[in-house]
């Protein structure tokens, strides 16, 4: 199996540094390496989950990489640092953060594109069993980046649809919708529609919070970003 310099899962963003001007991946000795790793998981069970992997990447990796996790706070905190960051060149190897993070980066000179490290013939990753969307939700393809990976997934929130069968029933729906062109076409008949007093219904309620919105559209094969603003007619 192909390898990529970090165990599969801990890389999200990678930001700039030193292994940037390799121009060939495999020629690169990673021995006696240490890479700083800013994420979000600040206690609990997710932080104690993140820790043990690295521990026992640590403890394992054929070449002595050492991977030093340092907790900052959340998404926000770790934005700010990063931006800080880069103006200062003070930066870590990998960082936590959504794909329009990555973007900001990548436009400030902050971040790399992951697609020679996954898929370098010595350190890459074998792709076949992963879920294509979630690295293709993360790919730009228009211009500065030009196709440019700038994240790759090491978790993934599980969104839960509850549906209303008596306001399905209403509205002329036998069962609950199990395809995305169903699932809108409902959602519009509920917006278009009132109830008995008059008032206003809602069709599908989108919220505000980015991983929610994330986790939807890649899931469908869509894309958020689009190097320049924010796109989700796909």
């Amino acid at each position: 199996m192909r390898k990529l310099l970090l165990a599969a899962g801990l890389a999200l963003t990678v930001a700039t540094g030193a292994v940037m001007a390799q121009d060939d991946l495999s020629a690169v000795d990673p021995s006696g390496q240490t890479v700083v790793y800013w994420h979000q998981f600040n206690s609990g069970a997710q932080l104690e989950t993140m820790t043990a992997l690295v521990e026992a990447f640590n403890a394992s990796n054929e070449w002595g990489i050492t991977v030093e996790a340092l907790p900052q706070g959340d998404y926000n905190a770790l934005r700010e640092l990063m931006n800080a960051g880069i103006v200062s060149g003070e930066l870590p190897n990998l960082v936590a953060g959504y794909a329009n993070d990555g973007a900001s980066y990548f436009l400030d000179g902050g971040a790399a594109d992951l697609a020679p490290y996954i898929n370098d013939a010595t350190y890459g990753l074998d792709m076949s069993d992963y879920n294509a969307n979630l690295l293709t939700f993360n790919t730009i393809t228009a211009e500065p980046f030009n196709g440019a990976v700038l994240a790759f997934p090491h978790q993934q929130s599980a969104q839960v649809f509850v549906a209303n069968n008596t306001l399905l029933e209403e509205l002329g729906y036998s069962e609950v919708p199990r395809s995305i062109e169903d699932f809108t076409a409902a959602a519009c008949a509920s917006a278009a529609s009132t109830t008995a007093d008059g008032t206003q219904r809602y069709g599908y309620p989108l919220t505000t919070d980015a991983s929610q919105l994330e986790s939807w559209v890649a899931a469908n094969g869509g894309a958020i970003f689009d190097g320049t603003a924010y796109n989700f007619t796909s």
